[in-house]
């Protein structure tokens, strides 16, 4: 066989497992998160954002939830289901909320709306579902930088406070021993980046995810994907 047919029949087997792996991507996760926001179903949602281990994933799930809160006729029902899901991921799965929160970051736009409206109703929510968010934050904080992190934090802080939820935003970081937030929204990007990486040590939650992003090449962070 010459090597132009190997050469093409390489890319045709790319090809076909590329197309496979966004099939899989959309019925495991863009699929199931799209229906929970626009039906409520929280742990539909929950189970997708579960399922967020890779840039790639999350890119798939912000996009799918930019898209489903964007196109919800009951906003308010997409943004409490997502709240509910991501606060249920982070308990359960702290690195893979992280990284769709970081991700949303990345992404700006529709993505960064979603998250930042979910995250108002979380705190206005309060109790766990609140201190979920804000350690995951944290954790967002310390695996991918205060810089990258900051503009989902900003958006969900002035989210937070035009809901009448600041004083809440605030509360939930301090009993999420997650006040690194606080330091990157005020600029202090590389104390808040350290504190956020002691924070979740003290938290236990994320100290696998913070190891494999201080050992990655380059910039020492994870790669996200932007829009």
């Amino acid at each position: 066989m010459s090597l132009c047919l190997l050469l093409a029949a390489a890319g045709t087997h790319a090809s076909l497992e590329g197309t496979s792996a966004n099939a899989g991507a959309a019925a495991q996760i863009a699929n199931p998160l799209t229906t929970g926001l626009k039906t409520g179903d929280a742990s539909a949602a929950a189970q997708a954002l579960a399922k967020v281990d890779n840039t790639n994933a999350a890119q798939t799930a912000t996009t799918a939830a930019a898209q489903a809160y964007a196109s919800a006729a009951d906003k308010t029902t997409a943004a409490n289901a997502l709240a509910a899901a991501f606060a249920q991921t982070a308990t359960t799965a702290p690195n893979n909320a992280a990284l769709a929160f970081a991700q949303a970051a990345a992404q700006g736009g529709d993505a960064l709306n979603a998250f930042a409206a979910a995250a108002a109703r979380a705190f206005a929510m309060g109790d766990g579902t609140a201190t979920a968010w804000a350690k995951a934050m944290a954790a967002a904080v310390a695996q991918y930088g205060c810089d990258a992190v900051k503009p989902a934090l900003a958006a969900a802080q002035a989210q937070a406070s035009a809901q009448g939820a600041g004083d809440a935003f605030t509360s939930a970081l301090a009993s999420a021993n997650a006040q690194a937030v606080l330091t990157c929204l005020q600029g202090v990007s590389s104390q808040a980046t350290a504190a956020a990486k002691a924070e979740a040590m003290s938290n236990g939650a994320s100290a696998n995810a913070i190891a494999e992003a201080r050992a990655t090449a380059g910039t020492g962070r994870k790669m996200l994907a932007t829009a």
